[in-house]
């Protein structure tokens, strides 16, 4: 029989949904390139592919967890809803700002890179994608899955900064993994004041949509 209080098991059960929603995610975009091609139009129609895949893996460890944590209730409301939204734009456009205007930019190898695959499709298919896709898969894992076994193992402020940095990690640039890790902190903030990932979930939600409108509007 498993030891869950065994350290081990607790640090296992950490890795494993991000490595198993990791293998996915490559395993289907590999698929997706290889019959449709790489190209920087379709990355994020493959993206999104990816994430719909593996996202009922994550949900299954998210549903599980609040199954065994009855006592935290959710707290949903409008106001709580406008407050997220503001805070996860000021600070969205913030951060941008603050990184554009920094020599991040010129240091940090593959951020254009990146770039140009998270901006290189139309601007709904980026919509769909970076803000509404993806936002659940990362939200359902990092904040859900990740933030609260965390919490539940150390306690919710170490969670909230350790969830972040695991957040980040998957960002392979300098320029994304800070900007992931401070948004990260953010987010998990706003699951800790909901008492769910739906808080989170909304304050991502709208910072990728703000990003993408920004960039392809000008």
């Amino acid at each position: 029989m498993q030891n869950k209080n065994h350290p081990a098991w607790k640090v296992w059960s950490i890795f494993y949904p991000i490595a198993l929603s990791y293998a996915i995610l490559m395993i289907v975009m590999a698929v997706f390139q290889g019959l449709f091609g790489t190209s920087e139009q379709r990355y994020m129609l493959g993206q999104s592919l990816s994430s719909l895949c593996a996202f009922p893996a994550v949900y299954a460890f998210y549903r599980s967890d609040r199954r065994e944590n009855k006592e935290e209730k959710v707290r949903k409301s409008f106001a709580d809803a406008i407050w997220i939204v503001l805070i996860a734009l000021f600070i969205g456009f913030s951060l941008n700002n603050l990184i554009s205007m920094s020599f991040l930019t010129d240091i940090s190898q593959g951020y254009e890179e990146a770039n140009r695959h998270f901006y290189g499709s139309t601007l709904a298919i980026e919509l769909l994608g970076a803000a509404c896709v993806t936002p659940f898969l990362e939200e359902f894992l990092y904040r859900g899955v990740v933030y609260g076994r965390l919490k539940k193992m150390l306690g919710w402020i170490p969670a909230v900064f350790l969830s972040a940095f695991l957040f980040a990690l998957i960002h392979w640039n300098l320029v994304q993994f800070l900007y992931a890790f401070l948004m990260g902190i953010v987010l998990a903030l706003f699951a800790e004041k909901s008492k769910s990932v739906y808080g989170a979930l909304l304050g991502h939600m709208t910072v990728n949509a703000a990003a993408v409108v920004r960039t392809e509007t000008g």
